[in-house]
């Protein structure tokens, strides 16, 4: 449990920094850190619970149960992949 500046104990994964900003962090699915700063504790606990239940919840390998955000990204990720054409080369 993280804590604030007066010791009091603000919820897991958030702290508070010596300069008054709080912090929240989780490790997603993949394995990389995310992380929020602000000077609201109210905006960090809920882009906390937001992002990890978004995180839990987006399963890209069983896409009955995948969210509407999810999926865009994944659609963006997969449109932004350069198509090599014939003529240059790519595919036969």
């Amino acid at each position: 449990m993280g804590k604030d500046l007066k010791g009091k104990e603000i919820g897991e994964g958030i702290v508070q920094q010596s300069n008054g900003l709080y912090v929240g962090r989780f490790v997603d699915r993949s394995g990389i850190r995310r992380s929020k700063r602000s000077k609201s504790l109210q905006v960090v606990r809920r882009w906390l619970s937001e992002a990890s239940y978004g995180d839990r919840h987006s399963n890209l390998d069983n896409s009955t149960y995948m969210t509407v955000d999810a999926w865009l990204t994944c659609r963006i990720r997969i449109a932004k992949k350069p198509v090599k054409s014939r003529k240059n080369g790519g595919y036969r």
